[in-house]
């Protein structure tokens, strides 16, 4: 049971409590009035408070936050300064103050989101005042912190470089046969200018410009170093001081890499069949399928598609590229080679050089035929090789052999040493004018499948090792299931389309195709040709002499 305390009586002394003194009724009710005035006042004054005192108190932490360091200079140039300092926790940016210290000229507010900047645009020789204040947290607030302790810095004199150095320089390898500086960019320049040498010194360097902050140089030589460099440059010969160098070694990969090319009649937009509106996607699809490094195309018209305000295969590489892929075309002007064009991957190869030649022997009244041809440096490796591509002659046999020992005639010419590759559509075929063939293989050439005369047999000078499909004719004439020339894989169909090399390893050859497991065209048909793929492995000739360091 709970025992309950008695209540005390009203007035009672506790036990052993002082007596107090006798009071008048009156003043004990003037002190319980003073009482509750005073918690009247103390209520009103928290009511009224309350609100501006949440806004006071935020506003007195803000105040309170700590400014600044004191700005320490990093770098004089004779019409800039780099200025740092210590940063504010829970900052957005910085306010730097630039005032000349005569007061004469030069009074600026610059405003920057780390802890250092650029001040740029004043007089050499010239003492000037620097402060920084910071913002606080970015919650809609523009109260600032008091500004830092006030540095006194002075320009360089006017002889001295005009520009502050590019900091942040850094060179990196995307690959064996790239080196790719970059650096971080100064205010008020126009345009940089990068040397590189194989010398620590410098000596016997090279010297490009641009007006990026990054630079690529193609470094063919694998297992060497380099020793690069940055200036910022502007109007009127303003410079900077050269940059720190960066060294840098390109590695050769342990295994060899491939090099992917195809060969692709993409039908021309005027001859007939499928819109070229509606076969475009299916065309780039096909080319996206494998991503060759080089492709020799044929038909691809210089005249516009109905429709379209640009070329046929300037077309084709726009809807490449927004498949993801980083198509260029090696001659990109309308009239240089008719329908005989030859795209690639500047992040694979590296364009060297690159031409056009018109056969000598045309078809009277007939479109020109030409023998397209490019230099390229495979990234990976460092190596050069020739790529060539054509449309033979259609309708005349004398013509098209006559164009054929041309092609064979320049391939030599131009590539000499050099690994080369020949594709395209050469309207020859093993059961039908298979002299063209044999006017290719008479110049040295491989035909990696291995066509013999009148036959669907390889022959024993096949170089490729792994077939895909190569059983399929080249040519499929719109049709909705392309013809399989035989039965067996590792065949050969009936070719119109040929890929041939110089004596070269040619791991795997395909038929590319985008088929349903029927056999059949998924939507539709991309051409009336199937495109040839090869990968090949470049081989490096010691007599060879390496091309220039940096392209």
């Amino acid at each position: 049971m709970i025992e309950r305390r008695p209540k005390r009586a009203t007035g009672a002394r506790r036990a052993g409590a002082p007596v107090a003194a006798p009071t008048s009724g009156g003043g004990a009710r003037r002190r319980r009035t003073r009482r509750r005035h005073w918690r009247t006042a103390v209520v009103v004054c928290l009511v009224v408070a309350a609100p501006l005192g949440l806004w006071a108190l935020r506003v007195d932490t803000k105040a309170s936050a700590p400014r600044p360091g004191t700005p320490r200079v990093e770098e004089t140039a004779s019409s800039m300064l780099r200025v740092a300092w210590s940063p504010v926790a829970g900052a957005g940016t910085y306010e730097i103050s630039v005032k000349s210290a005569s007061g004469a000229a030069h009074a600026s507010t610059v405003t920057s989101d780390d802890v250092t900047s650029q001040l740029a645009g004043l007089t050499p020789g010239t003492a000037y005042l620097i402060r920084v204040r910071a913002t606080r947290p970015s919650d809609g607030s523009t109260k600032l912190t008091r500004y830092s302790v006030t540095t006194t810095a002075t320009t360089a004199p006017s002889d001295a470089p005009r520009l502050l150095v590019p900091q942040g320089v850094r060179a990196e390898t995307p690959n064996a046969s790239t080196v790719r500086l970059s650096w971080e960019s100064i205010v008020g320049s126009s345009g940089y200018d990068v040397e590189y040498s194989r010398s620590d010194t410098f000596k016997n360097s090279a010297t490009k410009h641009t007006t990026k902050t990054s630079q690529t140089l193609d470094a063919p030589d694998g297992n060497t170093t380099w020793h690069l460099r940055v200036r910022a440059t502007g109007t009127t010969k303003a410079r900077s001081a050269w940059s720190e160098p960066a060294t840098i070694t390109t590695t050769l990969p342990d295994a060899p890499m491939p090099v992917r090319v195809a060969s692709y009649n993409i039908r021309c937009h005027s001859c007939g069949g499928s819109p070229w509106s509606q076969r475009r996607g299916k065309v780039a699809a096909t080319i996206d399928s494998v991503r060759p490094d080089v492709v020799g195309l044929q038909e691809a018209q210089q005249s516009n598609p109905h429709g379209f305000s640009i070329s046929q295969y300037a077309d084709l590489v726009r809807v490449l590229n927004s498949l993801g892929g980083d198509y260029a075309v090696t001659e990109p002007a309308v009239g240089a080679s008719k329908g005989e064009r030859i795209i690639y991957r500047p992040s694979k190869v590296t364009l060297l050089k690159h031409g056009a030649i018109r056969y000598s022997s045309q078809r009277r009244g007939a479109t020109d035929r030409y023998v397209v041809w490019a230099k390229f440096r495979q990234r990976s490796t460092g190596l050069v090789f020739m790529f060539f591509s054509t449309h033979l002659e259609p309708k005349s046999p004398s013509v098209r052999l006559t164009q054929a020992h041309q092609m064979a005639t320049a391939i030599k010419q131009i590539s000499g040493k050099l690994p080369a590759v020949a594709v395209g559509d050469f309207n020859a075929s093993q059961f039908h004018y298979y002299a063209v063939h044999r006017a290719m293989t008479a110049f040295g050439l491989v035909d990696p499948l291995g066509v013999q005369a009148s036959s669907k047999v390889p022959s024993a000078d096949a170089t490729v090792e792994k077939r895909y499909r190569t059983n399929y004719d080249s040519f499929n004439n719109y049709q909705r299931t392309p013809h399989q020339g035989t039965t067996n894989p590792q065949g050969n169909g009936v070719y119109l389309d040929y890929i041939f090399t110089t004596p070269m390893k040619v791991p795997e050859f395909q038929v590319t195709m985008q088929l349903d497991n029927a056999g059949r065209f998924v939507g539709a048909i991309p051409s009336d040709h199937n495109m040839l793929t090869a990968d090949l492995l470049l081989p490096k000739d010691p007599t060879i002499k390496p091309p220039a360091p940096i392209d």
